[in-house]
C-alpha cells in the first residue's frame, strides 16, 4: 500500500473540526500544530509533501523561514487564511505559494485544490482530464499553441443579441425610445439595470420615479443606455471562476472597468467624439487574458508566476512563453465581434508604444487613450490586471491632459464615483479591498523630487488618490519644510548642476528616509549614502511594490518596516560601505 501524502499544517486558526473530516481518508495524513517551533521540527524530521501556512505579512516574520526552507527543499506550499485582500494574494504569488485557500472553503473544493497541486508536482497521479491536457500542451509546438489560442478566441461567445441590437438602435438617429425598449424587455436583468439607473437617487434626486423602460431611456438618454447595456454584457463574460492562481477575475474586472471609465473621462477631457467607443475599448482591453486563462491554464499559470516572482512585465512574459500576447488575442476577438476598426486597433495595440504615440503624443487616437488609461488605473490601484508596472509616456501627453503640474482631484473623484455607481448598478458585491480608504499614515508630508516634473505623474496620481499630502519640486528650489519622506524619481542620469542640487537637497533632509525610483543610473548611489534609511525601485515602476513601501512607512519613528524592494546586491553593498 502506498504511503499517505503527508500534509503539514501550521494551524493558527485552530481548525481541528475542519481537518478531522479527512481522518477517514487513507491517502492523506494531516499533521497539525499551532506551534511554530513544532512546525520547524516536523518540517525537518517528517519531510512533508505539502505545507499549509497562514499568510505571512512581513519579511521579518519568523514564519518566513518556513517559506525559505520550503523553496530550498522544493516543498510546495499553500497559504490558508480567513480572508484574502488583493495585497495578500499578490504577495503570496510573489512568495511562491501555489494557491490561496480561505478557511471557509468547502471540504470538497479544498481537496480538489490540494490534489491538483500534488499532481502538478508529481506527488500523485493526475486525473485523466489533467493528464490529457498535460500531454496535449507538451506535444504542441509554439505555432500550434498560437493557432489553438486563436481558434479558441473565435469560439468566445458573441456579444448577446439584445445588446448588439440596442447598440445598433442607439446609433440610428431614426430610432425612438420605444424601439430601443423592445429588445431590452427580453432581458430581465438588463431591464432591471436600466430602470435602476434611471431612478438613481444620486443623479435624479427629487424627480418622480420612472416605471417604464421607455421613460427610463428618455430620462438617461441614448448614450447612457448604450453604455449601461455594453457594460452589463461584458460583465457576463467576466463572471467566471478564475483558474490560474494570481489571476483574480474579480480584481481583473475592477481593473478593466476602471480602465474603461478612465478612457471615457480622458476622451471627454480631450474632446474625443466617441465616448462609448472609449469606454468599451478600455473595458475590453485585456480580454485576451481570459482566453489564455481558460484554454492554456498551465501555461498561463507559469506566465503569472514568472512575471510575479521575477518582477517582469506580463505582456513580455506572454510573448516569451506563448509567442503571442493578450493584446493580439483580444484584437482577434474584437474582429470576430465585428467591432469598428478603431476599437479593434486600440485593443490590439494598447501595449505598442510606437502605434500609440506615432508623433510623440502630439495627437491622440483611441489606442493612446487606452494605453494611458490602463496605467492610470494601475497608479490608482484599482483592481489588478495581474501585473502592476507603469510605463512612461511622452511629456506632451501629460501636458495635453493637464497633469503636468497638479493632479486634478475632481478627475480622480469622478473615476471613483462612476466605478462605485457601476458596482451598484450591476449588483456586484464590493469587497473591503476595493473601497477607497485613507491610509494610516496619510498625515505625513512627502516631497517628490525629480529633474522632470512630468516624470513622476504616476507617483502623484497614486499619492493624490490615497489622500497623501505631498509637494513636487525640482532644481528650481525646494519649499522650506520638514518632510517626513522624500521620493526621488531618477529615470535619467543627472547633469552636473542637477547632481549638485540633489546632493544639497539630500544633505538638508538627510534625516528623512527616501524612496528612489531609478532606471539603473549610478547617481542614486551617491545620494543614497546621505540618507539614513532608503528603499529603491527600478523603472518601469512596479506600483504594487511602491504601494507596499509607502504603506509600510512609519512617520513617527521615521523608518520602514521590512517589505520587498528592487534593490540589487550591488546597491545594498554600496550603501553599507
Amino acid at each position: 500500500m502506498a504511503q499517505p501524502i503527508k500534509i503539514l499544517v501550521l494551524d493558527y486558526f485552530k481548525m481541528s473540526f475542519f481537518y478531522k473530516k479527512f481522518d477517514v481518508l487513507k491517502e492523506f495524513s494531516f499533521e497539525r500544530t499551532t506551534s511554530l517551533h513544532k512546525c520547524f521540527i516536523h518540517l525537518a524530521t517528517k519531510k512533508p509533501d505539502i505545507m499549509l501556512l497562514p499568510f505571512i505579512a512581513n519579511e521579518t516574520d519568523p514564519e518566513q523561514d518556513l517559506v525559505t526552507i520550503a523553496k530550498t527543499n522544493k516543498i510546495p506550499f499553500i497559504i490558508i487564511n480567513s480572508d484574502a485582500t488583493q495585497d495578500m494574494v499578490v504577495k503570496s504569488v510573489r512568495d511562491g505559494a501555489l494557491d490561496y485557500i480561505l478557511t471557509s472553503i468547502e471540504p470538497g473544493r479544498f481537496l480538489a485544490k490540494i490534489s491538483s497541486i500534488l499532481a502538478k508536482h508529481g506527488k500523485i497521479p493526475p486525473s485523466r482530464e489533467e493528464l490529457e491536457q498535460i500531454r496535449l500542451e507538451e506535444s504542441m509546438t509554439g505555432i500550434e499553441k498560437i493557432l489553438t489560442v486563436l481558434e479558441k478566441a473565435k469560439e468566445v461567445k458573441a456579444m448577446p443579441y439584445t445588446v448588439a441590437r440596442v447598440v445598433s438602435l442607439c446609433s440610428d438617429p431614426g430610432s425612438s425610445a420605444s424601439d430601443i425598449a423592445k429588445p431590452i424587455k427580453s432581458d430581465a436583468a438588463l431591464s432591471s439595470s436600466i430602470l435602476k439607473h434611471s431612478n438613481s437617487v444620486a443623479k435624479y434626486r427629487g424627480a418622480p420615479k420612472v416605471q417604464t423602460l421607455k421613460n427610463a431611456i428618455v430620462r438617461i438618454g441614448l448614450e447612457e443606455t448604450k453604455e449601461t447595456c455594453m457594460v452589463h454584457a461584458v460583465y457576463q463574460l467576466f463572471d467566471k471562476k478564475d483558474k490560474t492562481f494570481g489571476f483574480d477575475r474579480y480584481q481583473f474586472w475592477i481593473h478593466s472597468l476602471a480602465t474603461g471609465i478612465i478612457c471615457k473621462c480622458l476622451a471627454k477631457k480631450i474632446g474625443y467624439a466617441r465616448l462609448d467607443s472609449a469606454l468599451l475599448s478600455g473595458v475590453l482591453h485585456d480580454l485576451g487574458k481570459m482566453i489564455m486563462d481558460d484554454y492554456f491554464n498551465a501555461e498561463y499559470d507559469k506566465i503569472i508566476r514568472i512575471a510575479a516572482t521575477q518582477k517582469k512585465i506580463l505582456f513580455h512574459v506572454e510573448n516569451e512563453i506563448l509567442d503571442t500576447n493578450h493584446s493580439f488575442i483580444g484584437g482577434k476577438i474584437a474582429e470576430n465581434w465585428r467591432f469598428p476598426d478603431t476599437i479593434t486597433y486600440a485593443i490590439k495595440n494598447h501595449h505598442d508604444y510606437a502605434r500609440c504615440f506615432p508623433d510623440g503624443g502630439t495627437t491622440f487616437n483611441l489606442a493612446t487613450i487606452v494605453f494611458v488609461s490602463n496605467y492610470l488605473a494601475k497608479a490608482m490601484m484599482l483592481g489588478s490586471g495581474s501585473d502592476f508596472f507603469v510605463t512612461p509616456v511622452p511629456d506632451a501627453v501629460w501636458s495635453k491632459l493637464g497633469f503636468s503640474e497638479t493632479i486634478p482631484e475632481p478627475f480622480l473623484a469622478a473615476v471613483r464615483k462612476e466605478l462605485h455607481d457601476y458596482f451598484s448598478l450591476l449588483k456586484i458585491p464590493q469587497s473591503p479591498a476595493t473601497a477607497h480608504s485613507d491610509p494610516a499614515n496619510k498625515n505625513m508630508h512627502i516631497l517628490v523630487l525629480s529633474n522632470s516634473q512630468v516624470a513622476n505623474v504616476y507617483v502623484r496620481i497614486y499619492l493624490s488618490n490615497n489622500s497623501y499630502k505631498y509637494t513636487v519640486a525640482g532644481i528650481t528650489g525646494i519649499p522650506e519644510s520638514d518632510y517626513d519622506l522624500i521620493v526621488y524619481d531618477f529615470i535619467e542620469e543627472l547633469q552636473p548642476v542637477e547632481m549638485e542640487f540633489m546632493i544639497k537637497a539630500a544633505t538638508e533632509h538627510k534625516n528623512s528616509p527616501a524612496i528612489f525610483i531609478h532606471g539603473g543610473v549610478n547617481d542614486i548611489l551617491v545620494i543614497q549614502k546621505i540618507h539614513k534609511s532608503t528603499k529603491s525601485l527600478r523603472a518601469p515602476l512596479d506600483m504594487f511594490s511602491f504601494d507596499q513601501i509607502i504603506k509600510s512607512y512609519d512617520p513617527e519613528n521615521r523608518q520602514f518596516t521590512e517589505v520587498e524592494s528592487d534593490r540589487t546586491e550591488e546597491e545594498e553593498k554600496e550603501t553599507e560601505e
